[in-house]
This record gives C-alpha cells, sequence and structure tokens, in this order.
C-alpha cells in the first residue's frame, strides 16, 4: 500500500509515520488470534471481521485524517485513540516509530492480544507517552511488565481486565 500510494514530496518523518500507522492497520484488522477466533465463532459470515470505523486508513488522505489519530501542529501523530473498534491481531511494535510524538494511545475494549515479552516490551520505548490505555483487551503478561516503570511522563495508565497475572 504505501509503495503503490502517492506519497512524492513526503519527508521522511511522515513516510515513516505512515509505515507505523500502516502497522497498526494491518496487524490489528481483521487478523486472527485466539480471543477474536472465539468472538467470532458464531459470526454469521465466515473470517474475522475487521475494524467497526475505518474512515481514511490505508488511503491518500493524510493520516492526520484518519480514524481515532490526532497531531500536533507539525503534522506529527501525537493520539491513538481506537477504543472500543474491534481491532484482534496484535498491537505491533513499530508504533514506536512515532516515539517521539506520541503522548497517548487508548485501545480499552479491543480484542487485541500481545503475550509475553515480545508484544509488551515495547511500550517502554513509548518515552514521551502520558496516557496509556489498553484495560478489556487480551495483553498478557506475568505481572505488569517491568518497562511500564520506564513511562517516566505517565500520567494515567490502565491496563484493568488485561491478562495480566502473577505477583504485581
Amino acid at each position: 500500500w504505501l509503495e503503490s500510494s502517492n506519497t512524492a514530496g513526503f519527508s521522511n518523518q511522515r513516510l515513516i509515520q505512515r509505515y507505523g500507522l500502516a502497522s497498526i492497520w494491518f496487524a490489528t484488522s481483521g487478523v486472527s488470534n485466539p480471543y477474536a477466533e472465539r468472538e467470532f465463532a458464531n459470526f454469521p459470515l465466515p473470517g474475522i471481521p475487521g475494524w467497526l470505523s475505518i474512515d481514511n486508513w490505508i488511503t491518500n488522505a493524510n493520516e492526520c485524517a484518519w480514524y481515532g489519530i490526532s497531531c500536533d501542529d507539525q503534522g506529527r501523530v501525537k493520539d491513538i485513540e481506537l477504543f472500543s473498534n474491534r481491532l484482534t491481531g496484535n498491537f505491533p511494535p513499530e508504533v514506536t516509530l512515532m516515539k517521539d510524538s506520541i503522548v497517548k494511545i487508548d485501545l480499552f475494549d479491543n480484542l487485541i492480544w500481545n503475550p509475553g515479552d515480545e508484544f509488551n516490551a515495547f511500550l517502554g520505548d513509548l518515552s514521551n507517552l502520558m496516557f496509556l490505555y489498553y484495560g478489556s483487551t487480551f495483553f498478557e503478561y506475568d505481572g505488569i511488565p517491568t518497562e511500564i516503570g520506564r513511562l517516566s511522563n505517565l500520567v494515567e495508565y490502565d491496563a484493568s481486565y488485561t491478562l495480566y497475572f502473577g505477583p504485581l
């Protein structure tokens, strides 16, 4: 998709940002995981359905106009708000490509499954994050990932009703 879209004149920062966001789309829209398969086992159509709201995603529209994306005055992604949007699959570590600008990620109430170190450790790289919400998802870890402690700017954190288990 990115290679075939009209990106002439885009800065490297913007290309990387579009790639990071496209990674979210391709990793979480209609992608299977054990919890999504269980949820949609009796769905009238075959397969795992995609997102509920997809406005402008994976189009030539400016990514700041994509559903759930807010940008700062320099056009850098600052907020990713995809709560209750039927995300499935795994939330990808490519989001860290935008770590210098992202201050909010809201993935609350989705069917994403991020088990173990591989799918949780990258959260600690989001150094400017102030708000992180992924309650009512299937993030899975023994305890809360220690990498969350590296988020020194974090003001609000919601990991309620996830698959975190064991001692805190």
